[in-house]
């Protein structure tokens, strides 16, 4: 009876000892130009959400410098030993994730990965801003920046210098071409990751983030400014130059309105009213040649008045094209990246059908005849609905199409909702609930992080 007591509580005690074991984790992020890293993740998971994880590139565990992307995908993932370390899980973000996947072939003490924002595929944004189709070396980016900043030419456009951080983000990207090369469409380390034998041998999730809509200015702004949080500074410092511009604009129109019409008004009644008043002074004739002659010596008002409308109008001209380039910016790069993604294919239904082609008697002149009024007017023109199929691009994070990110046999997928590329790796957003679900073994025993 000792014996089975002793044994049942050695048993408990092994339990609970092997559910609170810390697990080993290795955080890697992407190339700086493309990925904003995971920062204090491991740490603010431990401190906010009690989750017994180790992060073994850190203090206590391997060096820094361990991790070392600038080697490429497959000389940062030989140069990282984690034999010490047993049951790891390796997190990694952009290029960290096919760091994480070149190690992952079941020979090392790595049990299992989580690919986030990963260019599982290759990314054809990538290519889009590092790849040149010319003799000159200029890149499709280039060509578009130059095009932008030919509208907003001589137009003083106060936009917090949208177009020139996102001109100076190409140019990073260009100047690292080498090692942003391996992470595009078709490259030899995607081609090479993604053969049969080398897809990873052991268990992996995908975390995929997509923006509603895609907004330059936002993407920009979690780029430039990772420590703002949600704080969208761009289209906030953007809004606010836009707004102060339409203000100032109806502001000076508004003065010059009011000078030069009070000032005409005035004079033009004060100097009527003198013919009108208890005591006329001239004939009607006389009233109609002084009054004619009073608004000819005001032309000059007159005439500032027209060019103070004239004035506010090619000013809010010049905030329009402004804007429009802004708004270029974001529908081009948007182009790039739906260039080389695909399109999904979805039925919309209860599209109305109308067949009144038949009733309508069109004549050389632009114009229906009466046959229209008499013919077509009929609830039998009208057929009803149906329902028509329609192609529509692909989401992404704004700088991966959702097909580059997902990866087949995967143990579970989550989708990072109204992510951009840079945020994927912030708790802040949608990527907070989706983690905890993730280490509760939302998706097997594989991914567990416990308690402390």
């Amino acid at each position: 009876m000792k014996n089975i007591l002793l044994i049942l509580i050695c048993f408990f005690l092994f339990t609970q000892l092997s559910y609170t074991q810390t697990r080993n984790t290795l955080w890697l992020g992407g190339l700086s130009q493309t990925s904003q890293g995971w920062g204090r993740t491991p740490e603010d998971l431990e401190q906010y959400y009690n989750y017994d994880l180790f992060n073994v590139i850190s203090l206590q565990g391997l060096d820094n410098t361990t991790y070392q992307p600038d080697l490429g995908i497959y000389g940062a993932a030989a140069n990282i030993d984690i034999g010490n370390y047993p049951n790891v899980l390796g997190l990694g973000h952009d290029s960290g994730g096919l760091v994480l996947r070149a190690m992952a072939n079941g020979s090392n003490n790595l049990t299992a990965i989580v690919l986030d924002g990963v260019p599982n595929l290759g990314s054809s944004a990538i290519g889009f801003a590092i790849n040149s189709d010319g003799s000159d070396g200029e890149t499709q980016a280039e060509f578009l920046i130059q095009g932008i900043k030919a509208i907003k030419a001589d137009e003083n456009c106060e936009d917090c210098d949208l177009v020139g951080s996102f001109e100076f983000w190409i140019n990073d990207m260009k100047a690292n071409k080498e090692l942003l090369s391996e992470m595009t469409s078709n490259s030899p380390v995607i081609n090479s990751l993604n053969q049969p034998e080398n897809m990873p041998q052991i268990p992996y999730v995908v975390f995929w983030g997509s923006m509603e809509e895609l907004s330059i200015t936002t993407l920009m702004s979690s780029r430039f400014f990772p420590a703002t949080g949600d704080a969208d500074q761009f289209t906030k410092c953007y809004a606010d130059a836009l707004s102060r511009a339409k203000e100032d604009a109806n502001k000076e129109f508004a003065y010059s309105a009011i000078d030069n019409l009070s000032g005409f008004f005035n004079k033009a009644i004060g100097f009527v009213s003198k013919f009108f008043g208890d005591n006329p002074l001239s004939s009607p004739l006389q009233i109609i040649q002084s009054t004619a002659a009073f608004i000819e010596t005001q032309r000059e008002e007159i005439t500032s008045q027209l060019e103070a409308i004239r004035k506010r109008d090619q000013e809010l001209a010049r905030i329009l094209r402004c804007e429009l380039a802004n708004q270029l910016l974001a529908t081009e790069w948007q182009f790039a990246l739906a260039e080389n993604g695909t399109f999904i294919t979805e039925e919309v239904a209860n599209v109305p059908i109308l067949d009144c082609l038949d009733c309508f008697d069109f004549d050389g002149e632009e114009s229906w005849d009466d046959n229209y009024t008499s013919n077509c007017i009929d609830t039998d023109c009208i057929n009803g609905v149906e329902t028509v199929t329609v192609l529509i691009p692909e989401s992404n994070d704004g700088l991966l199409n959702r097909s580059e990110q997902l990866l087949s046999g995967a143990a579970a997928t989550y989708h990072l909702e109204n992510t951009n590329h840079f945020q994927e790796t912030k708790l802040e957003n949608d990527f907070s609930d989706k983690i905890q679900e993730l280490f509760d073994g939302g998706a097997g025993a594989a991914f567990v992080v416990n308690k402390q």
